[in-house]
Parts: structure tokens; C-alpha cells; sequence
């Protein structure tokens, strides 16, 4: 078994959207738990407990930041998504998995990364979801 992660857009009205992203600065473990609560219908969508073509067996919401925090600092982040899930549902991956990086995949990584930040940047006033999946 595997896990990988899974990126959410999260779109809100705009007069909670700057209240969330200041939330999101300070890491309040309730915005956590809000989005967990508030993703949970639609991903049961892609729970292979539901659904035999399901993406994962459990997840577990890891973090939640502002898109365009999330482009500025991309480099950074050690586990880069497997998946977008955006605000219609629609699910997006790459068909390969990133382990770890080498001379033989480094170009299909490079395309990856751009496609993730070429999707991310369309909602830059968004929030993104960080989920662990499990599958």
C-alpha cells in the first residue's frame, strides 16, 4: 500500500476567503477541521469503499494555504501533489508516481510540476487543500 497527496482547490465566498487565508497563516488546527468536514461528501466520490474505481481507502486533510502562497513557496514542499481535485470535481493526476526523482523521469516530473502550477495559478484566490491518501 501506498500513500500519496492529494491537492484540493478550495473556492469560498470572497468575504470568508481573506478571513480563511489569515487562519491558514496562523495553522489553526480548526480550519483543518473544517475542511475536513467540508470535503468529506465529495471525496467519499473516490473512496474505493464506494465506488470501484475509487482513487483511495482513507486520507486524512494534512494542512490547508493559500493557493498563491503555495506557487510562491512551490519548491519547497517535499511531497509534491499525485492529484488535484478541483472545485467541480474533476480529478486530475499523473499517471506517473514521483518516489523520487532521477535522470530517467526528471522531464515527465518537470511537465508534471508545471501542469500542477498551470491549474493552480486559474484560481489564485483559492485555498488548497493538503490530503494524505491512502490507497
Amino acid at each position: 500500500m501506498s500513500h500519496y497527496t492529494l491537492c484540493a482547490v478550495a473556492q469560498l465566498e470572497p468575504s470568508t476567503q481573506n478571513k480563511f487565508e489569515e487562519l491558514c497563516k496562523s495553522k489553526q488546527d480548526y480550519v483543518v477541521d473544517f475542511f475536513t468536514k467540508k470535503l468529506e461528501k465529495p471525496l467519499s466520490k473516490f473512496d474505493i469503499n464506494n465506488n470501484e474505481s475509487g482513487k483511495f481507502d482513507s486520507y486524512g486533510v494534512t494542512d490547508v494555504i493559500p493557493i498563491k502562497e503555495m506557487l510562491i513557496d512551490f519548491e519547497k514542499w517535499n511531497r509534491i501533489p499525485q492529484a488535484i481535485l478541483l472545485p467541480n470535481l474533476e480529478w486530475i493526476e499523473n499517471e506517473e508516481w514521483f518516489y523520487s526523482v532521477n535522470e530517467e523521469n526528471q522531464k515527465n516530473y518537470n511537465k508534471w510540476i508545471s501542469k500542477i502550477k498551470e491549474i493552480l495559478s486559474k484560481y489564485p484566490s483559492s485555498l488548497v487543500v493538503l490530503i494524505d491518501c491512502h490507497i
